[in-house]
């Protein structure tokens, strides 16, 4: 199975005083465990870096690239694949859905039968199992 990872959950798993932290551990903990591939997109990966930059520190995003992005195979998003999450982006309702979400919808598409790891609820619209649950 497959798990495609929001930058919401990412910083939720780094950062302890978030409020979402304990939940994130516990499911990506469990999942590690399971074998389970991780997948995510170059957007995300840019939006948790900065995210961990102006938030923490330079010292925060570096402990992510040492621990974390060795562990998940990254989407680059390319033009073909831009197209496809302007696409998602431009035909989301909601105001609040960003590049970055639809980025995430995008991979999911590209692994139909995988669970997204995410804190933003937004991403249960797409019929995608979210975790934590």
């Amino acid at each position: 199975m497959a798990c495609v990872i929001d930058s919401s959950a990412f910083y939720a798993y780094l950062v302890a005083a978030d409020r979402h932290h304990r939940a994130v551990a516990g499911a990506l903990s469990g999942l590690v465990r399971e074998g389970e591939r991780f997948f995510s997109t170059s957007f995300v990966l840019g939006e948790t870096l900065g995210l961990l930059q102006i938030r923490h520190g330079s010292k925060a995003a570096e402990v992510f690239m040492h621990k974390i992005y060795p562990l998940v195979e990254w989407r680059w998003v390319d033009e073909t694949l831009f197209s496809r999450i302007w696409q998602i982006a431009s035909e989301s309702p909601s105001r609040g859905f960003t590049i970055v979400d639809a980025s995430v919808v995008a991979c999911l598409q590209e692994h139909p039968k995988a669970r997204c790891v995410a804190v933003d609820k937004g991403f249960e619209r797409f019929g995608f199992p979210l975790l934590p649950g």
